[in-house]
């Protein structure tokens, strides 16, 4: 069986380091340091799901991602990670349809039963490889 491709937006070397140790067994996964990456390989990539650890000062970069993401009406599954748990950001992760919203600090079992579920609504909704 083929792997679930996961798509992960991080800069910083040491979280892509651990995001590959604790999830490189389950899935294909390949790692954008920036949006504006991530924009130019969502459609050749075809990711089952996104993960994105979002800049608190970083909106305008979600929008784009968030647009490059709802190509024909159908996104890929979202998970976006963030360090404030604000009424804005919640508000903004509902108007934006995010899968699922993680804050700072999580639990990895979290995060992975999260990628598990948006995976399998990516393949049940042939929205990804």
């Amino acid at each position: 069986m083929e792997k679930r491709k996961l798509l992960i937006i991080e800069p910083d070397v040491f979280e892509r380091d651990v995001f590959s140790k604790v999830f490189s067994d389950l899935y294909e996964i390949k790692f954008t340091i920036n949006v504006n990456e991530a924009t130019e390989t969502i459609k050749e990539y075809q990711p089952s799901a996104l993960i994105y650890d979002m800049p608190l000062t970083d909106m305008g970069s979600f929008r784009k991602l968030n647009e490059a993401n709802s190509h024909n009406g159908n996104s890929i599954p979202l998970i976006l990670i963030v360090s404030d748990n604000s009424l804005e950001f919640e508000r903004m992760a509902r108007e934006n349809k995010v899968f699922y919203y993680l804050i700072k600090p999580f639990d990895f079992k979290e995060l992975s039963e999260a990628i598990h579920s948006a995976t399998c609504f990516a393949i049940k909704n042939n929205l990804a490889i």
